[in-house]
């Protein structure tokens, strides 16, 4: 990408973010399951990465940096310091590292969304940013192998984040780019089905590694799977000409305000990243604080617990295989915000158990040859309520996007998608820090107790995020005539038919 394209790009978003033109409506022609697969592959490699270091890397790093060669509960009250004298618990300190990274997913993703809208290359408006910043991903996924400090793994983490989210906010436009109103529903459950494929095999490969006692093996896995993704949707996705029109004369400051105003304005967007961000925190509370909850709760050793979360992690996969798609389907039959209340009814339930389980009974899924010896793979029972909060994140992400994507205008994917995904990005952090928060001060209590309790919180989150859901008006933004507002609908036409083929 050369320095010309990333300068056009930024005036282009300084003269103004809003269009001078009628909005474009959708394309109208209908892509293969081929063309599907090539806009959606990329989305494994980006939580396969995020999987990996969220979910397996970072707790044991960190733990092995504040904990030293301290285990479990003899740590608690000896912890080493992370910086200038300042000493907390490894669940704390792992939350601090996801926030920072989080804040930069903030600043950065819906910039290079919003930019991507606005450039003009031979590649394409999206690909240059994909391709560039994926070839950074691979490097700051090398320094971070070779970290050996909490700074230095603070500062790979975030120029990672950096390099991942101004790849992803480009990229997150395309199935608002190039699928049609009818095949949205089924792009958005093939997308819920590679994004949470992709955590699990980046929390697979990285709990086996550090199973296998390098966790190297795990960030050089998903490196590879970055670049072969990256390489094949730039060689193979086929984007339309042009940008989004502009209007000349406006400052830097009047495009953020009008950017701010239009978002903003749109009520029905705004009440949805509400409900969306409760979700996805309650979700991660339980995938964030899963590691800590083995060791802590359930009492498994440091590669028990590493090789406990890649089996629920291989659960939620199946659960999410088994209801992505059928739920797309069948919120173009009953309605998105029907399907996204069931989502977190299931969610809800499935929560319960874990508050409760205990390690044993437990069912032994066999024995790995770790760097010490032998490791005896189990997995408690309790564990098994994974399969209900799988199903429920499946059917909410597969439909709770497609409906985002009804609602926006669709001239300004970009920045809408952009923000959304924010959300998405803002969600894990938060949770790590609030779980690491109340892990620190109910484990003072009862060692142990603090990841229950942070489960117990997941659980209201989850009817928070219903409840946040019903001013939500679900109609398509050209069926609303740009009206943001959530309109009283009859009950009878809350509903959204199947659009028909062709």
């Amino acid at each position: 990408m050369s320095l010309d394209v990333v300068r056009g790009a930024a005036a282009a978003v300084e003269r103004d973010s809003s269009p001078r033109v009628p909005a474009a409506g959708r394309t109208t022609r209908r892509m293969s399951w081929r063309e599907l697969f090539q806009i959606s592959v990329y989305w494994l490699a980006i939580n396969a990465l995020w999987g990996a270091v969220d979910l397996q890397i970072l707790p044991a790093r960190v733990t092995d940096l504040v904990c030293g060669a301290l285990v479990d509960e003899a740590c608690l009250g000896h912890e080493r310091a992370i910086f200038a004298g300042l000493v907390v618990g490894k669940e704390f300190a792992t939350g601090l590292l996801a926030l920072a990274g989080a804040l930069v997913a903030l600043l950065v993703q819906p910039v290079a969304a919003a930019i991507s809208d606005y450039t003009m290359t031979r590649w394409g408006r999206r690909k240059p940013y994909i391709c560039v910043f994926t070839l950074l991903d691979v490097v700051f996924l090398a320094g971070l192998a070779s970290a050996n400090t909490f700074l230095s793994v603070f500062a790979f983490v975030l120029l990672l984040q950096f390099s991942s989210n101004a790849a992803q906010g480009p990229f997150q436009g395309y199935v608002p780019d190039l699928v049609p109103e009818e095949q949205v529903g089924i792009a958005s459950g093939l997308m819920g089905v590679m994004v949470i494929t992709g955590n699990v095999v980046g929390i697979a490969a990285a709990g086996v590694a550090i199973a296998l006692g390098d966790f190297r093996w795990g960030l050089a896995a998903v490196a590879v799977l970055e670049l072969v993704t990256m390489t094949a949707t730039v060689l193979t996705v086929r984007e339309p000409p042009g940008s989004a029109p502009l209007r000349r004369g406006a400052s830097v400051a009047e495009s953020i305000r009008n950017t701010a105003r239009e978002v903003v304005s749109h009520r029905s967007f705004m009440w949805l990243l509400g409900s969306r961000a409760f979700f996805l925190v309650a979700v991660s509370l339980l995938t964030r604080m899963a590691q800590f909850y083995m060791r802590d709760s359930i009492g498994l050793s440091a590669e028990q617990a590493a090789l406990a979360v890649a089996v629920a992690g291989a659960l939620i996969l199946v659960m999410n295989g088994l209801a992505a798609y059928p739920s797309a389907a069948l919120s173009d039959r009953f309605g998105r915000k029907t399907m996204i209340y069931a989502a977190c009814a299931i969610g809800l339930v499935g929560m319960i158990p874990l508050i409760f389980a205990g390690r044993e009974p437990f069912m032994t899924i066999g024995t790995v040859q770790g760097s010490s010896g032998p490791i005896q793979a189990i997995f408690p029972y309790g564990g098994l309520a994974v399969i209900l909060v799988g199903a429920g994140f499946g059917t909410f992400y597969a439909v709770d996007w497609a409906l985002i994507t009804d609602i926006i205008p669709k001239e300004t994917t970009g920045r809408y998608m952009g923000i959304s995904n924010v959300v998405t990005a803002m969600a894990g952090p938060p949770s790590l820090f609030i779980g690491g928060a109340i892990a620190t001060v109910f484990n003072g209590v009862t060692f142990g107790l603090g990841p229950r309790v942070a489960f117990a919180v997941a659980a209201l989150f989850y009817a928070i995020a219903a409840l946040l859901l019903r001013p939500v008006d679900p109609r398509r933004w050209e069926e609303t005539g740009g009206a943001r507002g959530p309109a009283r609908l009859p009950a009878t036409a809350r509903r959204i038919p199947r659009a028909p083929a062709g």
